[in-house]
């Protein structure tokens, strides 16, 4: 009797930790909504709560229990978390739980669509100069598509138009060879692909970067040039412009 209260006990005070950690959505801005949803759907899901989030009402009776349970508390979740702003927007003559969070979505698809331009315009116009990791540049040139395919813009069905404006986005001259592979193979080439190129590429570049460095440093100290022989050579060195020792005519300061 005990251990069944205890249970019964556990599995009340999880349920509210689970409820509590949950975040209230205050905007429905992509971040916001996105992250409120997945919350939702993990909360739903560890209190077995989510079927009424999927399916409409039943009608077999024997079903009918365990969906209306799921309904009711559902949707006392979402609107529990939802700023009662937001919650406004939403008739609350919705009947099942799956009809507000459709009705939701919506809502949020056509806040979205308002941005797509904007959106589009920002990506078109990104170009990776060489500061920074390519491979963070187009990670952030996905994130802005993946928004863009949400919506349906332009018929975006596939990364193929992503990929191409990542491999035009890419100006340091050490991936011209991208890009030219790129043209040479008819423009087949996949996200991953891309990803993997750009990674192997950049690291031959910071290698050879490196090599260069060295191959520098090695020179100087075989000649045995060090900064106090520079030094003291500046200091020898007289101009011939106004006959001041320690620079040259060409970069006289007088």
């Amino acid at each position: 009797m005990f251990s069944l209260f205890s249970k019964t006990l556990a599995h009340a005070l999880a349920m509210m930790n689970h409820f509590s950690a949950m975040k209230t959505l205050e905007d429905l801005n992509f971040e916001s909504w996105t992250k409120w949803k997945t919350d939702l759907q993990i909360v739903l899901g560890l209190l077995d709560l989510d079927i009424a989030l999927y399916k409409e009402k039943p009608t077999d009776a024997a079903e009918y229990e365990t969906w209306e349970k799921s309904n009711r508390l559902s949707l006392l979740i979402m609107k529990a978390k939802i700023d009662f702003g937001i919650r406004g927007l939403v008739h609350d003559s919705t009947g099942s739980a799956k009809q507000f969070f459709d009705a939701l979505e919506a809502l949020f698809m056509k806040m979205e669509k308002d941005e797509v331009y904007s959106l589009y315009r920002k990506l078109a116009s990104m170009k990776f100069d060489g500061e920074g990791s390519v491979i963070e540049h187009i990670k952030k040139m996905a994130s802005i598509y993946s928004r863009l395919r949400a919506v349906n813009f332009l018929g975006f069905s596939d990364d193929s138009y992503l990929v191409t404006m990542a491999v035009d986005s890419l100006l340091p001259p050490h991936f011209s060879y991208l890009q030219l592979e790129y043209e040479r193979s008819k423009k087949n080439l996949g996200l991953h692909e891309l990803l993997s190129y750009c990674a192997i590429l950049e690291m031959d570049h910071d290698k050879a970067e490196e090599k260069n460095v060295s191959d520098a440093s090695f020179e100087r100290e075989q000649s045995g040039y060090t900064s106090d022989n520079d030094s003291r050579k500046r200091a020898k060195t007289q101009c011939f412009s106004c006959g001041e020792i320690g620079h040259k005519r060409w970069n006289c300061p007088n």
